[in-house]
């Protein structure tokens, strides 16, 4: 049976590997796929979407339909993220949730940056932290003291199982 404070210790050091792993594949999301993650710096999508989650968009679905959630680059080179309420013509008009009124700008299909697949709470700020070097090697160093630590227990555990077994036994 498992203590309390090995139940803690295995926790934590769960804990810290999800958040290593699900940044490396945030990361690599990008690099090997169409998808692409945006962090959400506005509240123009609430609720929707959160100021400091994430959208997961899929760059390759460059046509949403009406009612999709879709990014699209800026004439400044921004990329806003809102809904697509409609069309004129060839172009998609657009209105963040929040937003009483469809933007002014009315998009081109040249402008289609991606389609929103997955949006994520607060995830946006883990990242925005993690892409600091030092918080990022704080990250990694924490997981790797929690592996360094758990085989050093491990050994002194079974050293001193083996030091228990080989008591020499009383012959009288």
């Amino acid at each position: 049976m498992m203590t309390l404070s090995t139940l803690v210790w295995r926790g934590l050091q769960a804990a810290l590997w999800i958040v290593l792993l699900g940044f490396l594949v945030l990361i690599g999301l990008s690099r090997f796929t169409s998808f692409e993650v945006l962090v959400v710096r506005s509240g123009s999508m609430q609720p929707a979407i959160s100021t400091g989650g994430i959208v997961i968009i899929d760059r390759a679905a460059l046509r949403p339909p009406v009612r999709a959630v879709a990014s699209f680059r800026e004439p400044d080179g921004s990329i806003v993220t809102h809904r697509v309420v409609g069309m004129d013509g060839p172009r998609f008009v657009t209105r963040g949730d929040a937003n009483d009124a469809n933007d002014v700008l009315q998009r081109p299909a040249s402008a289609v940056y991606g389609t929103v697949v997955l949006s994520l709470p607060f995830v946006g700020y883990l990242i925005h932290l993690l892409q600091a070097p030092a918080a990022f090697l704080v990250l990694l160093l924490g997981t790797g003291g929690f592996l360094i630590a758990d085989a050093t227990r491990t050994i002194v555990h079974e050293l001193s199982r083996m030091r228990r077994d080989r008591r020499p036994v009383d012959e009288t």
